[in-house]
């Protein structure tokens, strides 16, 4: 697994959080040689897919192998807590 060196926490989004909205959004990502992070795929609820979304977008790793990289991440948002947790694609 590689290590995150630079991007955002997840955070929930004002709209969400107005609304009281609250859920579990995955995202299937690829992880380049250089250790850039590209999403592949989201699913969950409307408007947390966008914010979880563009929290990977801005993660970079540091990487110890030149293989592509694919992994999962499962965000969890409620209330105004958001969590994130990252695992290799099965």
């Amino acid at each position: 697994m590689p290590d995150l060196v630079r991007g955002r926490r997840p955070v929930v989004p004002p709209l969400a959080r107005m609304q009281g909205l609250s859920g579990t959004v995955d995202v299937r990502f690829a992880v380049d040689a250089a250790g850039v992070a590209s999403v592949r795929d989201v699913a969950g609820p409307e408007p947390l897919k966008e914010a979880a979304r563009q929290t990977v977008a801005s993660w970079s790793f540091r990487r110890t192998t030149p293989e592509r990289l694919f992994l999962d991440a499962t965000f969890t948002y409620k209330g105004d807590a958001a969590a994130a947790a990252v695992k290799p694609q099965e």
